[in-house]
C-alpha cells in the first residue's frame, strides 16, 4: 500500500509540529465524475476521489495507490482500451490534463492549455489519440 504524507507547519509559538498524518485508505470516490471508476480486464479499478485518482484491485480494494499531480478536483476520466493508460482533467481556472502510465502511477504527460477546466477527456481505440473539452466560463 502506497501512504502519502502531510506534513502540516510548526506554530509561530515555538511548539513542536503536530504529528506527520498518513492517508492509508480513501473509501468513496467522486460520483459526478465522467467515467469516475474503471475495472480493466485483470481486476485494476482505477477511480477519482477528490484531486486523485485512486488504483486498487477487485480482490483487495483496500490496498490502494495514490496517483496524485491535480491541484484541483478532478472533472474528466478516462482509461484506454488496453487500460494502460488513463487521463484526468481538473476543475477551475488554468486547468492541467494529466496522462498516467497505469502500471506504475507515474504521470505520463501534464497538458496545461486549458483556460477554464476539463469537461471531458476520451482516448481514440488504437490508443494514438487523446480528445479533450474545455469548460467555458464568460467574465463579460
Amino acid at each position: 500500500m502506497t501512504s502519502e504524507r502531510a506534513t502540516p507547519a510548526g506554530s509561530e509559538s515555538g511548539e513542536p509540529a503536530p504529528a506527520d498524518l498518513i492517508l492509508e485508505q480513501s473509501i468513496g470516490f467522486s460520483g459526478h465524475v465522467t467515467g469516475a471508476l474503471h475495472t480493466c480486464d485483470d481486476g485494476t479499478m482505477l477511480y477519482v476521489s477528490g484531486s486523485w485518482v485512486i488504483r486498487s484491485h477487485k480482490d483487495d480494494p483496500t490496498q490502494q495507490t495514490f496517483m496524485r499531480g491535480h491541484a484541483n478536483p478532478i472533472l474528466s476520466f478516462a482509461v484506454s482500451k488496453s487500460g494502460r493508460l488513463a487521463a484526468s482533467g481538473e476543475s477551475g481556472k488554468l486547468s492541467d490534463l494529466i496522462v498516467w502510465d497505469v502500471p506504475t502511477g507515474e504521470v505520463k504527460y501534464r497538458l496545461s492549455e486549458h483556460d477554464w477546466g476539463v469537461e471531458h477527456v476520451a482516448f481514440s481505440a488504437d490508443e494514438k489519440l487523446l480528445v479533450s473539452i474545455s469548460g467555458y466560463k464568460d467574465e463579460s
